[in-house]
């Protein structure tokens, strides 16, 4: 019988069948032998509504004459001397073959590489405060055993394993870094480790931060659409309030001297002003908060805000008569944390909610045993409906209102982008 005979595949693609094979950055090092009459070529035999690229063979060990026995040759697909497939000459020659990412160039043919590399880095935009940094990580590497670690800043460390990464679609790792807002301007220095040739190795990334990304999307506004850069000005603004107000009640200091803690965020072009101030007061009060509870069981209930990379909302309730909170949920069903606080005060967590879940109304359950005793309606933009319409001292200070106004600015255009 006739037989179709290639170096990489014998038959790629069938216009009958509608099957479109795709052969890219391959090579063949051996011959090709087939009977009498058969179709053979030096990478396929036969291409029909197939796509082949970058494909290279041996003509000094392949007898046959031709990268593809039915086409003319192209010119990425064709056959090279050993010589020319070999060493550093193979980084001149094979054409489409990445020497920086994926191909290693060695004394004979080239491999896979092992060694990782940072390739580029970009700004979270799915609702938290991070950088993304884009790793390739070539198919020789033992991916199991790679994490990354993160140098943020003076005093801030993170880790962040393979298992946490993701793949996007141009087969690059994404591993983030995530940061609260007043450390936007914090350089991020990432390291990632691996295995090879049995030892534990590592590469460093180039230092990065949330504000050198969101400034440069402002800078070359002409590259981006109007939503982020909105959103990019906006997360600034919310990055430099929060030092400011964050710095004065932790009492640590921003900017280039010996005894600041953290890099500062540049003070934005518009400051929040009254009028914006009265403005947003006045919007606010949609997120007014409802709350229902068993007054023989609960004394009272507070709220807060923790403002890291996501934001996380706290219940503080007040009980008596020996009342022991011992679960929470949100209305779909989510488990929320109960955690004891003091002897009468119990805290239930909500945690992790996105910038572009802030505008959003939470219905809290919370239960002693089988039974309800409190029912909350809340918004984390609750907090800066309380903060402006307060008379308490503590929200009188210009740092905080203009905080919760950013904040709140800052989740309407991470609304409008999400």
């Amino acid at each position: 019988s006739k037989e179709v005979v290639g170096g990489i595949v014998g038959m790629n693609g069938s216009s009958s069948s509608g099957i479109n094979g795709t052969v890219s950055k391959s090579y063949n090092t051996g011959n090709v032998s087939a009977g009498s009459g058969s179709s053979k070529g030096g990478i396929a035999a036969y291409n029909s509504a197939g796509n082949i690229t970058y494909c290279y063979y041996d003509s000094d060990k392949c007898s046959v004459y031709g990268a593809i026995n039915n086409s003319n040759n192209e010119e990425t697909v064709k056959g090279l001397t050993t010589a020319e497939m070999t060493g550093e000459e193979a980084v001149n020659n094979m054409q489409g073959f990445d020497f920086v990412n994926v191909w290693a160039a060695t004394d004979g043919y080239p491999e896979f590489s092992v060694t990782p590399v940072f390739v580029s880095h970009a700004l979270v935009l799915s609702g938290e405060i991070g950088v993304i940094f884009n790793v390739n990580l070539p198919r020789g590497l033992d991916t199991d055993s790679v994490y990354i670690t993160y140098d943020i800043g003076k005093n801030g460390k993170a880790v962040q394993a393979i298992d946490e990464a993701s793949l996007n679609r141009d087969g690059l790792y994404e591993f983030t870094c995530y940061v609260g807002a007043y450390r936007m301007a914090d350089k991020i220095t990432p390291t990632l480790h691996y295995y090879a040739d049995g030892e534990e190795k590592s590469i460093s990334g180039t230092l990065y931060s949330v504000e050198d990304y969101a400034t440069y999307v402002i800078r070359y506004s002409d590259g981006y659409n109007d939503r982020v850069c909105d959103f990019c000005y906006y997360l600034l603004v919310y990055g430099y309030y929060s030092q400011q107000y964050l710095g004065r009640i932790h009492s640590f200091y921003v900017g280039d001297g010996a005894n600041d803690k953290y890099a500062a965020v540049a003070e934005p072009d518009q400051l929040i002003d009254e009028s914006t101030i009265t403005m947003i007061k006045d919007e606010s009060g949609r997120y007014s908060p409802y709350k229902s509870i068993d007054e023989d069981r609960i004394s009272g209930i507070s709220f807060s805000l923790d403002l890291e990379s996501s934001t996380s909302l706290y219940l503080d309730i007040k009980v008596k008569n020996g009342a022991v909170p011992t679960s929470a949920k949100l209305e779909d069903g989510t488990q929320l944390s109960v955690t004891k606080r003091s002897k009468n005060v119990y805290r239930v967590t909500l945690e992790g909610i996105k910038a572009s879940q802030l505008l959003d109304m939470y219905a809290i359950y919370v239960y002693e045993g089988e039974n309800e005793i409190a029912y909350v309606n809340i918004s984390p933009m609750s907090y800066v409906y309380l903060v402006l319409n307060s008379s308490s001292e503590q929200f009188a200070y210009p740092d905080i209102r203009r905080l919760v106004v950013a904040l709140y600015v800052y989740a309407y255009y991470a609304s409008q982008m999400i």
